[in-house]
């Protein structure tokens, strides 16, 4: 990150011409992961990835390369450089620029931070619900973009976004959003806002028209041995019931999330639990027939947070029946 940053502030700097060899930039860390990665130019990090591959693309930008090296902690005087650059005059010499520039530069690592620290499962919600409303701005006439100081107008075509969401959802069925997925697609608006001009366009506001046209959220209670005694009593053995009951009891007891190891709409992950990933054992962990087991072990291919390129864990992860 830190490389990131000094290579946005200072890299104009740095620039040399499209004719001359290539400036050396040495950097110095005290981080050994940073140096490693920076080094080798490789990390598993999705983060680390970007970082790398914007850090090659303004070395291309501006004509240089750079190269890592390690700094011991107690020796790293210029650490919190940012936060202490104005302590001395000699580093505010040194360091100073123009405040435009500098206002540039913080706006570029700012986007670049919010973009890193949003999930990529988010980043696609929040691109679904920008792209919804910019064709429902175009259909209407309006502008995308609203007025950083105008809250009052912003607010009502914000809330008539709500109504039209609640009322028709913008999907193929025409069914309209709940609460939840309506509030989700107003913070994408707020988030692309600040994300990419630099202000909030007041949706907090709007947020309050929705509760006079949605239902009060229904408390659901987590399952408990009760309520699984409950429904083993009512079940009957006909095969789909026995399948569903099945589900419960994975769910249940490996604390599986939905899309672990279920259909989810019309989508089933790479990750999710398939059958030649169940195990019925008996205490030597050794696979039995059904009627002989007396554990029943999962292997995991990955999570929704989480999917893996391997098999991380074998059948060793069994619950006693």
């Amino acid at each position: 990150m830190s490389t990131i940053f000094a290579t946005i502030v200072w890299g104009p700097l740095w620039e040399g011409s499209s004719t001359s060899t290539p400036r050396h930039v040495r950097f110095l860390i005290d981080n050994t992961t940073a140096v490693a990665w920076c080094n080798k130019r490789a990390s598993r990090n999705p983060f680390a990835q970007l970082l790398l591959r914007l850090q090659a693309l303004l070395e291309v930008r501006y004509n240089f390369y750079s190269s890592t090296g390690h700094i011991a902690g107690e020796t790293n005087i210029m650490a919190d450089a940012g936060s202490r650059v104005w302590q001395s005059q000699q580093m505010t010499d040194h360091f100073w620029f123009s405040p435009d520039s500098l206002e540039r530069s913080l706006r570029a690592l700012g986007a670049l931070l919010r973009t890193g620290a949003l999930a990529e499962t988010s980043l696609a919600h929040y691109t679904r619900g920008w792209t919804q409303w910019v064709t429902w701005c175009q259909f209407m006439g309006y502008q995308p973009w609203l007025n950083e100081h105008d809250l009052n107008n912003n607010v009502a075509q914000l809330g008539a976004f709500a109504v039209y969401l609640w009322r028709f959802g913008m999907n193929q069925r025409g069914e309209g959003n709940a609460y939840s997925t309506i509030c989700g697609k107003l913070c994408a608006i707020r988030w692309y806002h600040r994300n990419t001009v630099g202000y909030d366009p007041g949706v907090n506001a709007s947020h309050a028209i929705l509760l006079r046209f949605t239902s009060p959220v229904t408390k659901q209670h987590p399952v408990s041995p009760a309520l699984l005694l409950r429904i083993y009593n009512s079940i009957n053995r006909r095969a789909r019931v026995q399948l569903l009951w099945g589900r419960i009891l994975l769910g249940y007891f490996f604390l599986l999330r939905r899309s672990e190891y279920l259909h989810v709409g019309n989508k089933f992950h790479d990750y999710a639990q398939r059958l030649h990933d169940i195990r019925l054992l008996d205490a030597e962990q050794h696979p039995v027939h059904p009627r002989l087991a007396v554990k029943v072990g999962i292997r995991l291919s990955g999570a929704k947070t989480t999917i893996m390129t391997e098999w991380k864990s074998d059948f060793t992860t069994a619950q006693a029946i």
